[in-house]
């Protein structure tokens, strides 16, 4: 990559190599993950290579710099249709707008231990949290790429997350589409307060769909439903005794059912616990669905069961068995 000093300056080729610690080296480091981010209002001074580098147990360094760095853009699965896919494999090394740039750099394989990208992937999320947390967001402003750089000058990198619509439910324009708006109608027609809760928690709704699963996923499903109908901490009745009225069930039978009190106990243990387990994508699609069964019992319109729909569509999900591993392992 082309590294200088401040803007102004003539750039000079750095091999990316000169920016791990040679102690990383020693212990046997053969790859790092390297996150870059285009940083914004940086004090000049503070552009002249500054690097830093962390103590064990963290094992980051953390360089700041002005200059055109070089990064490996995968290829792209593109949807042609459902049935034609186009699958590019190729590689394009492009070139970043010149500019000041924070590379977050860490150790991924070393020895003969491959690197866990999603726990790479989870620490320097949060190392970037860190950053945002002490020096503010302009200092991670845009993230730019992630890639392994290996020692011997290669790189390797896996494709952006993709999903399969296959795999999803049939969105039924044609049956439901009067509902979508017989929904907006009704949140647009409610007090002041119910009109904001709403939209936020559809807003909500609409992070978690384009997150990137995981318990982030999770998470932004839980409270896009905790925003739409929760009043107090830990009162589930909202939730219940709407699934109970959308699916003429009494609150007991519908709490057992969808699995309510298990649902937020996941939850709990997420953000109290900081437990990151594997959640299963047809857990997602279920929280969707009792969403999606939730607003339109609290607006007054007929319940599309979508929930059920989900548990039909995939009958080899069991509800309880992945909240359980979830819950507990």
């Amino acid at each position: 990559m082309d590294v200088g000093g401040t803007p102004g300056e003539d750039l000079r080729e750095v091999r990316v190599v000169e920016f791990i610690p040679g102690e990383w080296l020693s212990a046997g480091t053969k790859s790092v993950w390297i996150r870059g981010y285009r940083a914004f209002r940086v004090d000049l001074d503070e552009l002249r290579r500054s690097t830093r580098s962390a103590e064990r147990p963290v094992d980051l360094r953390i360089v700041v710099f002005w200059g055109q760095p070089s990064y490996p853009v995968p290829g792209k699965v593109t949807l042609i249709s459902e049935t034609n896919w186009r699958i590019d494999a190729s590689t394009e090394i492009r070139k970043a707008i010149t500019g000041a740039y924070v590379l977050l750099i860490t150790p991924y394989k070393v020895d003969d231990q491959d690197g866990n990208e999603l726990m790479t992937v989870r620490r320097l999320d949060a190392a970037a949290g860190a950053l945002v947390a002490v020096c503010g967001r302009a200092g991670v402003f845009e993230h730019v790429f992630d890639y392994e750089f290996h020692v011997e000058g290669r790189f390797t990198f896996s494709s952006p997350p993709w999903e399969n619509p296959l795999a999803f439910q049939s969105p039924r324009f044609e049956s439901r589409h009067a509902v979508v708006y017989s929904l907006l109608c009704r949140v647009a027609s409610g007090d002041s307060d119910s009109q904001l809760k709403a939209n936020l928690s559809l807003r909500w709704l609409e992070a978690a769909t384009y997150s990137r699963g995981g318990v982030d996923g999770f998470l932004k499903y839980w409270i896009a439903l905790e925003t739409l109908c929760m009043t107090s901490y830990g009162d589930l009745r909202p939730i219940v005794q709407g699934l109970a009225r959308a699916y003429a069930l009494s609150p007991s039978e519908a709490g057992d059912r969808f699995a309510v009190g298990r649902l937020f106990g996941l939850r709990g243990r997420i953000l109290h616990q900081g437990a990151q387990p594997a959640i299963d994508g047809t857990l997602l699609k279920f929280m969707e669905g009792i969403y999606g069964d939730v607003v339109l019992e609290m607006f007054g319109l007929a319940s599309l069961r979508r929930a059920e729909e989900v548990l039909v569509e995939n009958p080899q999900f069991d509800l309880r068995d992945v909240l359980k591993k979830a819950t507990v392992g």
